[in-house]
């Protein structure tokens, strides 16, 4: 029974879990930094550390030696893994080594939720022929950009371009054809443009 019990969420590693699901439009890694402090305060050891890819959090000491390690895995597919260091004052439980089990799936699941929120912001402020920012990811842009320019006192030049014909070109040739010209114009943007310039 005890062991159970302590399978089970408290309210704390509830709200933790819920501040971490709410971050989920941040990406990757401000979202392992959260789930490795619910970790961390829900297993009470002082050390824990999450490795998925590239991306690498941890509370404490980062080189620990793990005494406990679980894959984050969904569909068969072996996305990472959660590092628990060993606690001074007693052993890990039963209940908590089903805990951690239930933390490799949990994580393994926000990952693809948040990959997902990624994907879709992506596709909103993406243009699709271009590759190029949009419309809307500039404006989002353009207002912090400015905001900044005004307090570190630096210039911030706008481009407008209107391809002539345009219109004309795609009625007559088609979209595809147009498509094709935006690519174009697209590519030279990128080759005109430095590291920095959206």
């Amino acid at each position: 029974e005890r062991s159970i019990a302590e399978t089970l969420p408290t309210w704390d590693e509830l709200s933790s879990l819920a501040d971490a699901l709410s971050g989920l439009d941040e990406g990757r890694r401000p979202l392992l930094e959260r789930l490795c402090r619910m970790i961390s305060e829900s297993m009470r050891s002082a050390n824990v550390r999450l490795v998925v890819g590239n991306d690498l959090a941890w509370v404490g000491d980062p080189k620990f030696d793990a005494a406990l390690v679980e894959p984050i895995a969904a569909e068969g597919r072996i996305l990472g893994q959660i590092l628990v260091g060993a606690r001074q004052r007693a052993p890990f439980s039963v209940g908590e080594v089903e805990k951690i089990r239930h933390y490799g799936r949990l994580i393994a699941h926000l990952l693809q939720a948040a990959d997902q929120q990624a994907l879709w912001h992506n596709l909103a402020m993406i243009d699709e022929p271009t590759g190029l920012p949009n419309r809307r990811y500039l404006m989002q842009a353009l207002d912090g950009l400015l905001s900044r320019a005004s307090s570190e006192r630096f210039r911030v030049t706008v481009l407008f371009f209107d391809l002539d014909g345009f219109k004309h070109f795609n009625d007559t040739y088609g979209h595809a054809a147009g498509d094709e010209v935006v690519r174009d114009t697209g590519q030279l943007f990128r080759k005109c443009c430095r590291k920095d310039d959206i």
